[in-house]
């Protein structure tokens, strides 16, 4: 009698402890995706919130479920299957076996999406330092000769000059009368100065 009681004991603690994951898993917290993207033609990865609280199930159009390559609280990460074309597909993500427990979006594989809004401008960023000093110029034509300018001022008088007369007296040496010439004209100098 002891062993069965034992045994009995033993089996309603293992239901009891596996009774709160059965419960987390079926009534998990309804997951929101909020965007998802493509690095690479075999995977793409879901964001959003509520996607770890319990097993992920993922579909894409007429695809899956997908195999979940890795799965936290805000990502998902699942492979996408082999021959997909290039189209617009309804992505179901769900997480737990409980009703409501899922979110639907619509994602573009394989080509552009339509282009988003275009966000306010940012503010005006801050003055560089100054450049370099260019190069100096080559230097320019000379320009035109200007017009003449007006006449100078008179300048002051000179002191006057000494009164007198003065005479200069050329001589004829005696060499001017050899071989018998004389000369017609005697020269006579004469200056005055007043």
């Amino acid at each position: 009698m002891i062993r069965i009681r034992t045994l009995t004991a033993a089996v309603a603690l293992s239901m009891g402890s596996l009774a709160p994951f059965a419960v987390q898993s079926a009534y998990a917290k309804q997951p929101v995706v909020t965007k998802t993207s493509s690095t690479t033609s075999t995977q793409l990865t879901i964001e959003g919130t509520d996607l770890g609280s319990g097993r992920a199930s993922v579909l894409l159009g007429s695809f899956g479920p997908l195999a979940v390559v890795a799965q936290t609280a805000t990502e998902l990460v699942v492979a996408l299957p082999s021959g997909l074309t290039a189209g617009n597909y309804v992505l179901s993500v769900q997480i737990g076996n409980g009703v409501g427990n899922s979110d639907e979006s619509v994602v573009t594989i394989g080509m552009s999406g339509t282009a988003g809004t275009s966000g306010p401008a940012g503010p005006r960023g801050a003055e560089g330092p100054a450049g370099p000093a260019g190069t100096m110029g080559a230097v320019g034509p000379a320009g035109p000769v200007g017009p003449m300018g007006p006449a100078g001022a008179v300048g002051p008088q000179g002191p006057a000059g000494n009164n007198g007369d003065g005479v200069t007296v050329t001589q004829l040496a005696a060499s001017d009368f050899a071989g018998g010439a004389y000369p017609t004209m005697v020269e006579l100098e004469v200056y005055a100065t007043q």
